[in-house]
């Protein structure tokens, strides 16, 4: 199984992303076209717009991430357009605040 591992900073915020392209090749055998998976995980503690944990595991068409510029390029949007969300706006505003305790 091919991987790929790369770290990225989105808003100041380091992401590391393993995407495999063929993750199964009886998917792709039977359905005709490659079942991706991506790995998302922001380093160190704190929310993606994605997910409140951090992490995230996401399976797709490995064309629709080609598509998009590869692994890079698809996690890049997505932060972005999740990025644009008022949770995240809100939660980067929280996380922004000077905590007294």
């Amino acid at each position: 199984m091919q991987k790929h591992e790369l770290s990225l900073t989105w808003q100041g915020i380091a992401v590391d992303v393993t995407y495999v392209p063929d993750y199964s090749p009886s998917f792709r055998n039977t359905y005709g076209w490659s079942l991706a998976h991506l790995s998302i995980q922001r380093q160190g503690k704190g929310q993606l717009p994605m997910t409140e944990t951090g992490y995230k595991s996401h399976f797709t068409n490995a064309a629709g991430i080609e598509e998009m510029g590869g692994p890079e390029g698809y996690v890049r949007a997505w932060l972005g357009e999740s990025g644009s969300s008022k949770e995240w706006q809100d939660y980067i505003k929280q996380e922004r605040q000077l905590k007294l305790f």
